[in-house]
């Protein structure tokens, strides 16, 4: 049975009438009973039965009409999730993030997507920058977060965050509670740091504050992932050095001071493939763009 077919079925025990049906369907009334005829004949019983003065559905036609209905829901069903999709009100993003904004910019990414966004499922992938970068060329990617001084070549960008740059002590260190930090209070500490092929920014960041006054920094411990970073700067392993919004949340027992003598901030994108054709894509760009603002004045508070 054919989606035209079970319409007409349908629309036929709507008004038990053959004539009434094609002219509700815009059909020739020889159209509609040919149809009925034959799909009786297909499946070996009456639909309905049928006198000169009365039309009623017979078991056999309560058995098919039910049929005929979850032919057409079906039906309709998938032409509204298809258009629902194009629209970009319902999909997937393949998301890649890094250690860098899982805290701050993920969180509120995600909770912005349920509220506003409920049909659209969010694929997070834990990767560090670079990773991230390659799979964005490959396509294995939607969208990825970057931080660094410029965006990745070769792919679109927003330019969606700065964010400030901080040491991160444990509570009981010195240094605590004082309202910001200068290189004269760090030139003698020992630091957390993540790997040069990982931890790019930070590395470079911490390079170019110490190339500045031409001293190499004393590295305590290399460690790969933000959360082990952050347990053993609270242990006292040693200091570390982060780039967050300043209205994040910190982790008990550490405390986040500002760098005084520093005036950059590193930059965070949003990147993607020009080429991308997952329908959901702009949409879910275009929801980041509402949220820059909101991203910023959290930079700047």
């Amino acid at each position: 049975m054919r989606i035209d077919e079970a319409q007409i079925a349908l629309k036929v025990a709507e008004h038990l009438s053959f004539s009434l049906a094609a002219e509700r369907l815009q059909l020739a009334n020889s159209k509609v009973t040919r149809v009925i005829i034959n799909l009786e004949a297909e499946y070996g019983h009456a639909i309905f039965s049928r006198t000169t003065r009365k039309m009623t559905i017979t078991p056999y036609g309560e058995v098919f009409l039910r049929h005929a209905q979850r032919i057409v829901s079906q039906d309709e069903n998938l032409r509204d999730e298809l258009l629902a999709l194009s629209q970009g009100q319902i999909g997937t993003i393949e998301l890649g993030y890094s250690g860098n904004v899982m805290s701050d910019i993920l969180p509120r990414v995600v909770a912005n997507v349920l509220t506003n966004m409920p049909g659209i499922n969010i694929t997070p992938k834990f990767a560090w920058t670079q990773e991230i970068a390659k799979n964005l060329h490959e396509g294995s990617l939607d969208l990825g977060f970057i931080s660094g001084l410029s965006p990745e070549p070769g792919l679109e960008y927003l330019h969606f965050a700065n964010k400030e740059i901080y040491f991160i002590v444990p509570e009981n260190h010195p240094l605590a509670h004082r309202p910001y930090i200068e290189f004269a209070d760090v030139m003698n500490e020992k630091f957390v740091v993540g790997p040069y092929n990982k931890w790019r920014s930070q590395r470079m960041m911490l390079d170019d504050y110490f190339g500045r006054h031409n001293q190499p920094y004393n590295v305590a411990f290399v460690i790969d992932d933000p959360v082990s970073m952050d347990v053993l700067v609270q242990m006292g392993v040693g200091m570390g050095l982060n780039y967050e919004l300043p209205d994040t949340v910190v982790r008990p027992g550490i405390v986040r001071l500002p760098v005084k003598d520093i005036d950059s901030c590193i930059p965070v994108y949003v990147q993607w493939r020009q080429s991308n054709n997952n329908p959901v894509l702009r949409p879910f760009i275009s929801m980041l763009e509402d949220m820059k603002p909101l991203i910023v004045e959290a930079s700047l508070s």
